[in-house]
Order: structure tokens, then C-alpha cells, then sequence
């Protein structure tokens, strides 16, 4: 489980890289999201995550961007870094 400390540095870090002119590709982060979940049903990934399936659905189709305390957890659990998932 994250501490809200923690949640905070990944937060700033990434903010901060955001400000140096790295941008999110809606596009791409739909792709990452889709190929990471596999098998797994969006409703459990959901459920972990602590969203609805409808907003996993709106992030994998690139109709929506989650918040900074989503992308957090879903880089958690996908056991890969926000940057990686977000920003790369």
C-alpha cells in the first residue's frame, strides 16, 4: 500500500517532469493499459484499483486521462513506473 507521502514525491517527480516539455499521448497510454491488462477483466483490475470499469474503459480507449492518484495506482499495480506508463 502507498503512503500519501510516497504518493506525493511520485507525484512531484513526475509533475515536475511534465513542466520540462513531456507530454501524455492519449493514444499510447490507451495501447499500454490494454496490452498490460492481459487477460485480466477490466472489472477486476477496476476493482482493485478502486474505479468503476467504465473509467478503466474511458483510459483504455484514450477517451479519458486519470487522475495523478489513478495513474499512480495503476502504475502500482501493473508493477511499473508512472513515467513508464504515462510519460514514455
Amino acid at each position: 500500500m502507498l503512503t500519501g507521502c510516497v504518493i506525493s514525491a511520485i507525484l512531484q517527480m513526475y509533475t515536475e517532469r511534465k513542466r520540462g516539455g513531456e507530454t501524455m499521448d492519449l493514444q499510447k497510454v490507451s495501447e499500454r493499459l490494454t496490452k498490460l491488462r492481459g487477460d485480466e477483466s477490466q472489472a477486476k483490475v477496476a476493482e482493485v484499483i478502486g474505479i468503476s470499469a467504465s473509467a478503466l474503459s474511458m483510459y483504455e480507449c484514450g477517451e479519458r486521462m486519470p487522475r495523478d492518484e489513478i495513474k499512480v495506482k495503476l502504475a502500482a499495480y501493473y508493477k511499473t513506473t508512472v513515467e513508464a506508463l504515462f510519460y514514455a
